[in-house]
């Protein structure tokens, strides 16, 4: 029969995208709040969580600290070399991420 793999616990109230990277063994979660997610799939472990408003980590200090903004497209740039992730929001600005897969 078949099972769940992997169950990633997000502890948001919605997840709104799921992006799969097309290499590696990793999951973008956007959730409703402007928070995203880096999970790897085969350990069930969250790698990384931070606000797409502001770039801060959860729970860390921010000198700027924008209002918080619905995630509305995820996207993997140059996903065979270092990728760099694309979130773009409804504030009508797209953020490009780096160093999100790297240990």
């Amino acid at each position: 029969g078949f099972r769940p793999d992997s169950i990633l616990e997000n502890n948001a109230e919605m997840t709104s995208l799921l992006l799969f990277h097309p290499f590696e063994p990793s999951i973008v979660v956007a959730d409703e709040t402007d928070g995203i997610s880096i999970w790897d799939y085969e350990s069930g472990d969250r790698t990384r969580h931070f606000r797409n408003s502001n770039g801060s980590a959860m729970g860390g200090e921010s000198s700027h600290v924008s209002p918080a903004q619905t995630v509305t497209s995820l996207d993997w740039l140059n996903p065979e070399g270092p990728s760099l992730l694309s979130v773009a929001s409804d504030d009508g600005v797209v953020r490009v991420w780096n160093g999100l897969l790297e240990s």
